[in-house]
């Protein structure tokens, strides 16, 4: 996952450089590619100080026009990813597209009836879903009884109403995957798979299916590997692969949750008995991400 560094003034965002091209020089300075970040407001000032960095006197440039992480008294604001995140200004924007994509998935449209068989447009309601069902009603009986040729005008309240049921069932879905997606979002991992497949499950014909992939921890770029396999008649299992548990690695534990604690359930050799380990914050992270997002196929296999 390609990481940025932004640099903001007041409510915008002035440029967002890839962290990689950004270094730090003694004094704490931010330069880009060779060049340093700064932050000036006036414009006669800027065309003197442009001047400068072409003739190669960034020695004469003011320490007041560099940045370094954080507020800055020339007025910017510079800060990775992670701190982006935090940011007031990120925080506002985050809320405001919430809002916008809120708002498009009310819109729904409900349809009532063809017209003219087919020859004319379709009598629909449009509008917010989220609205009483009287109001829907009302105006929904209103468009089929001011539209011409409508081929089914004559239908119950009931009826009606059955499609206003069906359409905010559609809405209540739409609203569940915006919230699936932001508590994704919110465990702060990459998924990359390296290898998948299948493999024969023991039965002819039968197949055990399978995804080895890496996880990244956002803000550490720490990484793990897992095996997700869907299991011919025992289903979706997710497995850190070489765990380290307290008698050695043993590869095939499976990750389990129990009374809202995630837990690593494998077999002790020594112990002759299955025990568990409790998962570290970024295995439990990582292990709900794959819960939630399957790299294969992991509905019923029989």
């Amino acid at each position: 996952m390609k990481k940025y560094v932004y640099v903001v003034r007041g409510k915008e965002v002035k440029f967002m450089f890839p962290k990689s091209g950004v270094t730090k020089d003694p004094n704490g300075f931010l330069w880009y590619l060779g060049r340093p970040i700064l932050g000036i407001s006036d414009p006669s000032e800027k065309e003197r100080i442009i001047k400068l960095i072409r003739e190669d006197k960034i020695d004469q440039i003011p320490n007041e026009y560099f940045t370094r992480f954080g507020k800055n008294p020339n007025g910017l604001w510079v800060g990775t990813d992670e701190e982006w995140k935090r940011h007031p200004v990120k925080i506002e924007m985050d809320r405001r597209e919430k809002e916008r994509v809120m708002e498009y998935i009310k819109r729904t449209t409900i349809y009532l009836s063809t017209r003219g068989w087919g020859d004319l447009p379709p009598v629909e309601w449009v509008g917010d879903i989220t609205r009483p069902d009287e109001e829907i009603l009302y105006e929904c009986k209103g468009l089929l009884k001011s539209a011409s040729d409508v081929d089914d005008p004559c239908q119950t309240d009931a009826e009606i109403l059955e499609k206003i049921k069906k359409a905010r069932d559609r809405y209540e879905e739409k609203v569940a995957r915006v919230k699936e997606d932001e508590e994704i979002d919110a465990l702060g991992v990459t998924v990359k798979v390296l290898s998948s497949g299948k493999i024969p499950s023991g039965e002819e014909g039968c197949f055990d299916y399978y995804a080895v992939v890496e996880v990244t921890d956002n803000e550490t770029e720490k990484t793990l590997k897992f095996e997700c396999r869907n299991i011919l008649d025992a289903g979706y299992v997710i497995r850190l692969v070489e765990k380290e548990t307290p008698g050695g690695k043993y590869p095939m534990g499976i990750g389990v949750r129990k009374n809202k604690r995630y837990l690593w359930r494998y077999y002790d050799y020594d112990k002759k008995e299955y025990v568990t380990q409790e998962m570290t914050d970024f295995e439990s992270r990582a292990y709900r991400y794959l819960c939630k997002r399957p790299p294969i196929y992991s509905g019923v296999n029989m």
